[in-house]
């Protein structure tokens, strides 16, 4: 059985999965759309989900009915971000996976003051940067602002001559980089390198505690490089048909 509730259960695992969906509904909590669920079978917490519109974060333990977590999904045509080998249980239509780091180093300080920039300028060294961990529609500005501004407004973002780092997620207790986008013209010169570390830096000025998560699909040897380590499988499960 699937249900609404209004706090995450005691007990869960601090893991990037459900510091993400603490992180999620922390947030959101009091914005429309933004929802908390657990499954139960024999009365028992099989399962944990939350998330906004139709996109989730998952958490599954023992027992789990993944039948019927598949038809919840499945109706609401939903994307679920969760741990890989839960994918194996799951009957989503398409899976993209990606290797989960966790931030081990220390961040370098950063002595200039104009790091965080405008959202146009985020907007133009994202769409450039073809590192493959950012997807943008190419549509209009408004929604890249929608996205940091209000749906992410924990996003930090730190950007330097045509490159630039962002996290969708800082909170106290967890940090997803969501990516690093880097101008063609400004390639081979270690600013991805150093916009990465500049929004590490920032963040952990105002989060000391705050765990340093990455997801990647393809630039594993670039976050090993700057000081993250191999923290497992994850995947996005998409129950929509691709058009």
């Amino acid at each position: 059985m699937i249900e609404r509730v209004n706090s995450l259960p005691e007990g869960l695992e601090i893991n990037a999965v459900t510091l993400r969906i603490k992180a999620l509904y922390n947030t959101y909590c009091e914005s429309v759309g933004v929802d908390l669920f657990i499954q139960k079978v024999e009365a028992e917490v099989t399962a944990v989900f939350g998330g906004m519109d139709g996109s989730f974060s998952l958490v599954c333990f023992e027992n789990a009915d993944f039948d019927e977590l598949d038809s919840y999904f499945g109706f609401l045509g939903a994307t679920v971000f969760c741990f890989g080998e839960t994918v194996g249980f799951l009957k989503p239509k398409r899976v993209l996976k990606s290797e989960l780091y966790v931030f081990e180093g220390d961040a370098r300080e950063v002595f200039d003051t104009d790091g965080h920039g405008g959202i146009s300028k985020i907007y133009d060294a994202l769409k450039s940067g073809e590192d493959g961990d950012i997807s943008l529609p190419s549509f209009d500005l408004w929604y890249t602002d929608f996205c940091l501004r209000f749906n992410h407004n924990s996003a930090e973002y730190f950007i330097k001559n045509g490159s630039v780092a962002v996290a969708g997620f800082v909170t106290d207790d967890a940090t997803l980089i969501t990516g690093v986008a880097v101008d063609k013209a400004f390639r081979n010169k270690g600013l991805g390198s150093e916009v990465l570390n500049g929004l590490i830096y920032k963040i952990r000025q105002k989060h000391p505690k705050s765990l340093v998560f990455a997801a990647t699909r393809n630039a594993a040897d670039f976050y090993i490089k700057n000081g993250f380590k191999y923290d497992g499988a994850v995947a996005v499960c998409e129950y929509w048909e691709k058009v």
